[in-house]
């Protein structure tokens, strides 16, 4: 036979459907076998540095927003290791059915070459190196049942734009299901070194340098945890990881947050950042939401969300129906979440309803209103949260009347995030007018365009309707955030064009 022949035949014999099919009954025989935790830990060891050539790596930098002040007092988690010890203690040598090692990816990611190059490629090998196994992990514990799911982020599950969230699908009477979850922060090795960086130390001595990598990182993961209401929180780089966890008792009913050491990627068994993700992924699914509101002032039941303004919040105008209210600092306030309304796909803005009340009162007591939360690590919703305030100060007199009237705004307590306090003012219209209300919302944008703004995103979304609204105007324009005041470009062209769209709506 022709060689060459006879070497095609044997390529195509090899990747034929029946030579495929008996080389994945093989693996999956091999594999129903299972293995030990030990076993598959130790095949998960990585030993090799996944650098980006130079020539890959992104441009990318830390440039968060920071305020220092902020950030509680910071200390290192002792015991970790111990704690990973006690916990996989009885776990290491039992043989899981679940447990399978298949390290093809893991060798395909080796030879591309590219290694951590940018925040993406981080990505990708922690969800290769750490979150897959992490899964098998978890269900090998906790049983399938728990379904734990690595995701992006999203306006359903957490407020802000994390790079990574941990949730839970499972269901069931006590059962958290999405609500437990875990907030994880990526950066480049080379734009946040990590390894041998004692960063307890490193921010402790720096605390007041805005610029220190260190402290933009941990600030930013902090303010994740905190607006989340979560105990738990990762920041890796593949090469080098942390986990941070809050912690509020008696001593410390401000609350404080620890850092866990340096977590190396060489790591092996329960030094390594598997076991690491593993025990805090654990940890969270039993024990469940954590209600980390931190309030010294108050006690809640355990689902309830309690947000707070930090140093710079401000109460702006009276609340009606709140006793009380008046002169008061407006860290005095607390809002409730309640239901969300809408919230980006990146979730950089989160719109919620909610109640606002005085601390020491009982919530029940308080008054409805709509709350949005801005990310400030994101720069368009730093800027659309600046931009909203200035919008609202400069319609103050159609305030309660063609807009929502501004109660208070600042950021949040943990200085991650804008927080602005408006009216409810009922439902956004669902693309169909009530009678009488197209006139209304006419009249509501010429008073807005005479104020020399223009709002730039008339749709039905932004247009609420409240029946039981004493105010002649039941009709409100919200949704300032896109607004702009800005001369050159609210002319006559444009004011006239926006009543245009809205008379096509």
């Amino acid at each position: 036979m022709n060689p060459l022949k006879s070497t095609f035949l044997k390529v195509i014999s090899s990747k034929s459907p029946i030579a495929f099919t008996s080389r994945m009954i093989s693996s999956r025989a091999h594999a129903s076998e299972g293995m030990t935790l030990r076993s598959f830990l130790q095949k998960c060891t990585i030993k090799r540095l996944p650098w980006g050539s130079p020539e890959f790596r992104s441009a990318q930098r830390l440039t968060s927003a920071v305020n220092p002040t902020y950030l509680p007092e910071f200390r290192v988690w002792p015991d970790f290791f111990a704690e990973i010890d006690k916990f996989f203690g009885p776990y290491l040598d039992k043989k899981f059915d679940t447990l399978i090692h298949n390290d093809l990816h893991w060798q395909r990611a080796l030879e591309s070459g590219v290694g951590l190059a940018d925040e993406s490629r981080v990505r990708d090998w922690v969800m290769r190196v750490l979150e897959e196994p992490c899964v098998q992990i978890i269900e090998s514990i906790h049983g399938r049942r728990s379904n734990p799911l690595f995701r992006s982020c999203s306006a359903a599950v957490n407020i802000g734009s994390p790079d990574r969230v941990l949730t839970f699908g499972e269901r069931g009477p006590g059962i958290a299901g999405a609500s437990s979850r875990l907030v994880i922060e990526q950066e480049t090795p080379w734009a946040l070194p990590l390894r041998g960086v004692d960063i307890v130390q490193q921010i402790s001595k720096y605390r007041e340098d805005t610029r220190n990598p260190y402290l933009k990182s941990i600030h930013r993961l902090y303010g994740y945890m905190s607006i989340n209401f979560l105990k738990y929180g990762i920041l890796t780089t593949v090469e080098s990881t942390r986990v941070l966890r809050r912690v509020c008792d008696d001593h410390y009913p401000e609350g404080i947050l620890e850092c866990s050491p340096e977590i190396d990627i060489n790591g092996e068994l329960l030094r390594s950042p598997l076991s690491a993700l593993a025990y805090v992924a654990c940890l969270i699914r039993k024990e469940g939401y954590m209600h980390m509101s931190m309030d010294p002032d108050g006690t809640w039941p355990e689902s309830t969300r309690i947000i707070r303004l930090g140093k710079d919040g401000q109460q702006v105008a009276p609340i009606p129906g709140l006793i009380g209210n008046e002169g008061l600092d407006a860290r005095e306030f607390r809002m409730r979440l309640d239901d969300v309304i809408k919230g980006s796909s990146s979730g950089s803005k989160y719109v919620t309803r909610g109640t606002i009340f005085v601390t020491k009162t009982d919530p029940n007591n308080g008054v409805p209103v709509v709350i949005k939360i801005y990310d400030l690590q994101n720069p368009n919703a730093a800027h659309q949260y600046s931009r909203e305030i200035i919008m609202y100060d400069r319609l103050s007199p159609l305030q309660g009347s063609h807009v929502p009237s501004l109660y208070a705004h600042g950021t949040d307590s943990g200085g991650g995030f804008g927080i602005i306090v408006l009216e409810d003012c009922g439902e956004s219209l669902q693309d169909e007018w009530y009678p009488d209300t197209r006139e209304l919302a006419r009249t509501a944008l010429l008073n807005i365009h005479d104020r020399g703004v223009l709002h730039r995103d008339i749709e039905f979304r932004n247009i609420t309707y409240n029946p039981k609204d004493n105010c002649l105007f039941p009709i409100r324009i919200v949704g300032l955030g896109n607004a702009t005041s800005n001369p050159n470009l609210v002319t006559e062209d444009a004011t006239s064009s926006e009543l245009v769209k809205l008379a096509k709506l």
